[in-house]
């Protein structure tokens, strides 16, 4: 199912985020009630669950929304930080890596500590909802168990460009929930040190 993913993007296109996150998804939805569809897996994001921008509001609405739709079984995915390879570029693996081989500094905004989910784990539990025997509407969590700090990627990162500049900004520190319904199987570290 398309959506329009990033949270500071939706800060400036927020009808474009609505528009495709919640009425594009009620579409689908409807379209798969009238030709008797078995089952829905859509995606939401963690952000549904705080609700702090333009992007989590449109999909906690789009969640709402896949309540009300009248299928065997709607499953809602809420993957928790996705990387891996082909990342969008806004992501911060991408866009530091992307800033220190143009020569230019990177941003560092405090020790922000999140569940990093790799995007091989989600097609892996992608694969096994297909199959699976879940009826009604449940939403689940995917993401690590275990939460990350920035340090840790900024440690990587030095490990590898020793001569960085980096450019430290203050932001309060922003803790993700690690209570997930599918723990990836993928080690972050290991994988991101891959990537960089």
């Amino acid at each position: 199912m398309a959506a329009l993913a990033g949270a500071r993007r939706g800060e400036d296109y927020p009808q474009d985020y609505f528009d495709t996150n919640v009425i594009g998804t009620e579409n689908v939805a409807r379209m798969c009630e009238k030709y008797g569809v078995k089952k829905l897996i859509a995606f939401s994001s963690a952000s549904a669950k705080s609700c702090q921008n333009t992007y989590g509001i449109t999909k906690h609405t789009m969640e709402l929304m896949l309540q009300k739709i009248k299928l065997p079984s709607v499953i809602i995915v809420r993957p928790f930080n996705v990387y891996g390879e082909n990342g969008r570029p806004d992501q911060v693996i991408y866009k530091w890596k992307a800033r220190i081989e143009a020569g230019l500094p990177i941003e560092y905004h405090g020790d922000l500590k999140r569940n990093y989910t790799y995007v091989g784990d989600i097609v892996n539990g992608v694969i096994a909802l297909i199959d699976s025997p879940i009826t009604g509407t449940r939403t689940l969590d995917f993401g690590n168990k275990q939460k990350y700090g920035l340090e840790t990627l900024l440690d990587m990162f030095k490990e590898k460009y020793s001569d960085m500049v980096v450019v430290e900004k203050t932001m309060k520190d922003v803790e993700v929930s690690p209570e997930t319904d599918f723990a990836c199987q993928t080690d972050f570290l290991e994988k991101a040190k891959e990537l960089i």
